[in-house]
């Protein structure tokens, strides 16, 4: 605006189409009339407003018929020098805007699209008092020019807010709001997004019911960020779910996981870690590729790490190269708690990882003695920073055992 005004205008207002706006479009809109919001305004001075309220904010329902607009709503830059009564009275209905007080008689009005991506983002409207002469040619196109510059970064954005819709109702799809509550388990969760910019990351979780009476529990991390992440996040779950489907034993679940991403690009890579748990036998059974281990509280005793050893992450192709899984065992009697996590949890000082997992499991102690799981959560995302380079994702199980016959 600072290159419009007052170098070219005395006033100047950008209104922009509802949706790139970020307005809620209504299903039955007034046909032939399109919704636009006064997205800026700026005057030479407020001394020089003339009459001149043009309040942002301010909601626009110009008719594409109307003779004036016409070419502007096709992508053409519309010139009234000086304009006469009937103009003034038709730029006034249309753009003046339900809040805004708009006298037109003698200006000289220049609206400029601003078009992007082939289509019309919405205008500039460029007014000169009745003193100045209307623009020139070679000022006409400076500010096609500057318009055309402004709605290219409009555009960029508008693209990218969409861009994050998608990715967003994808994690809404893998992180489950809830998580399943399913016999034999008690779940809690927290997922925090990173901090620095509005993408999504990797982190995704999943529980769910496994043939013969166990239950699958895993948590991953997908590398990047973005819209490939969130791909990337749905198709593990889908994977992993449906190997574990077949009753593979965890090792071999990650085997088939890993050569089915290997697969897929040159570029797949993830963590993972996937437990099945069995009520009946009170007992674990993990495998894990290159994710942080999972963490066991019993009933009165002290958190401690699950030493299980720890594979190569997935997509890389470790079977081909004599890397495979291996399946550890470990029992968990009854009120038993298991938490599972990302890195960006215990790696945001970027610290020794050993020291990182003995703090956590001295924080999650208390579940042992009664502490809810929410409580625990809670405590332990307390001292999680504002400013997080990486998602945080924290799974909390307690383990009921079966129920008595």
């Amino acid at each position: 605006m600072a290159s419009l005004v007052p170098r070219l205008a005395d006033h100047a207002a950008v209104d922009l189409c509802g949706e790139v706006a970020g307005l809620v479009m209504p299903e039955a809109s007034a046909p032939g009339r399109a919704m636009l919001r006064r997205a800026a305004v700026r005057h030479a001075s407020l001394g020089r407003a003339h009459g001149i309220a043009l309040p942002e904010g301010d909601l626009l329902r110009p008719s594409e018929h109307n003779p004036v607009l016409t070419p502007l709503l096709a992508g053409e830059t519309v010139h009234v020098p000086h304009a006469d009564p009937f103009a003034a009275d038709q730029l006034a209905a249309q753009l003046g805007g339900r809040n805004s007080t708009l006298p037109l008689r003698g200006r000289t009005v220049l609206l400029v699209p601003m078009t992007g991506h082939g289509m019309v983002l919405g205008h500039v409207m460029l007014i000169r008092e009745t003193e100045h002469p209307a623009f020139s040619p070679d000022e006409i196109l400076t500010a096609t020019e500057l318009c055309r510059w402004a709605a290219r970064c409009v555009a960029g954005g508008h693209l990218y807010r969409q861009e994050l819709d998608v990715v967003e109702d994808l994690r809404r799809g893998v992180l489950q709001d809830e998580p399943s509550q399913i016999t034999g388990i008690s779940l809690c969760y927290r997922y925090l997004p990173e901090s620095r910019s509005a993408q999504v990351g990797g982190d995704w979780f999943d529980v769910f019911p496994l043939p013969g009476g166990e239950i699958g529990i895993v948590v991953g991390d997908v590398m990047g960020h973005g819209a490939p992440a969130a791909v990337g996040m749905s198709q593990c779950k889908i994977m992993v779910r449906t190997l574990a489907s077949l009753g593979m034993p965890p090792d071999e679940v990650l085997t088939k996981f890993d050569e089915l991403a290997f697969r897929l690009a040159d570029d797949y890579l993830a963590t993972c870690l996937y437990v099945a748990y069995d009520p009946a036998g009170r007992s674990c059974r993990l495998a894990n590729a290159g994710h942080i281990p999972a963490i066991v509280i019993r009933p009165g005793a002290s958190g401690e790490v699950v030493e299980a050893p720890t594979g190569v992450p997935i997509g890389v192709g470790g079977n081909r190269h004599g890397h495979g899984f291996e399946t550890y065992e470990f029992a968990v009697p009854d009120a038993s708690v298991l938490a599972l996590c990302t890195d960006g949890l215990v790696e945001r000082h970027r610290g020794d990882l050993d020291h990182e997992l003995a703090d956590l499991c001295a924080k999650l102690t208390p579940t042992g003695n009664g502490q809810s799981l929410d409580e625990a959560c809670d405590d332990v995302l307390e001292e999680i920073h504002e400013s997080r380079k990486d998602d945080v994702t924290l799974l909390m199980a307690r383990l009921l055992g079966a129920p008595a016959a």
